[in-house]
């Protein structure tokens, strides 16, 4: 199911982990769209997320796999998808709710590390389309309606109710605008290090050129320090 899509996936963004880049493949097959971690030649799949369209730019995970390899990787890829994007390849950042059903890994991951990675976590009420402050739990809607914490709409369930019926989740959204991606990134991410970006941003950074920014610190993590 994931390697034929990760097949005509392209390069979005980069992840690193332990001196190495894990890529971020992207796939659109909407209302279903794929984020798959993979190194860039698609030998290997660390993880993926499937998100399906909600409304507007809000966006639902499906699906969310990592695997013992990618171990860690999570936060950084829901950062991704949240934050950074990539406005060249025109993968737009997205506001996420989370599935139905969360597995402890994944309460843990939208209880807390999302919060501590800098991403703003807010209610979603879905039979509304409506965004509310965390801070508005235990307020009443026009309708007499309770906006319950996420976790406990998710007890009707063991009442008998269906998924569907679960009106309050928990959303995630990014406070800041898109950043722009500079385009020797851009190409880092399509062609891995060469010695053409080498040397591009070594230039770059002789003159000053603050476009190139820090993410040149990741990107060229094994260069030598006497080289920049």
């Amino acid at each position: 199911m994931i390697q034929p899509r990760l097949e005509k996936a392209e390069p979005a963004g980069v992840i690193a982990k332990d001196k190495t880049h894990i890529t971020i493949f992207y796939y659109d097959e909407y209302p279903i769209c794929w984020y798959i971690l993979s190194d860039l030649q698609k030998s290997s799949i660390f993880g993926y997320v499937m998100l399906e369209h909600v409304s507007n730019n809000i966006w639902q995970v499906r699906d969310a796999v990592v695997t013992e390899s990618g171990k860690g990787l999570g936060t950084n890829l829901y950062y991704f998808i949240v934050r950074t994007g990539n406005n060249l390849k025109h993968v737009q950042t997205k506001k996420l709710i989370h599935d139905e059903q969360l597995s402890p890994a994944a309460e843990q991951l939208w209880k807390k590390n999302l919060v501590k990675k800098g991403l703003v976590r807010k209610i979603y009420d879905r039979q509304l389309d409506q965004i509310y402050p965390e801070n508005s739990i235990g307020s009443a809607l026009a309708d007499g309606t309770i906006i319950l914490n996420p976790e406990e709409d998710t007890v009707r369930l063991e009442l008998g109710e269906h998924l569907s019926d679960i009106r309050f989740f928990w959303l995630v959204e990014s406070i800041t605008a898109q950043p722009n991606i500079h385009p020797l990134r851009n190409r880092f991410f399509d062609e891995g290090l060469s010695d053409f970006l080498y040397e591009s941003v070594i230039q770059g950074i002789k003159n000053k050129d603050k476009k190139i920014g820090s993410w040149i610190w990741f990107a060229f993590n094994d260069a030598d320090i006497d080289d920049f």
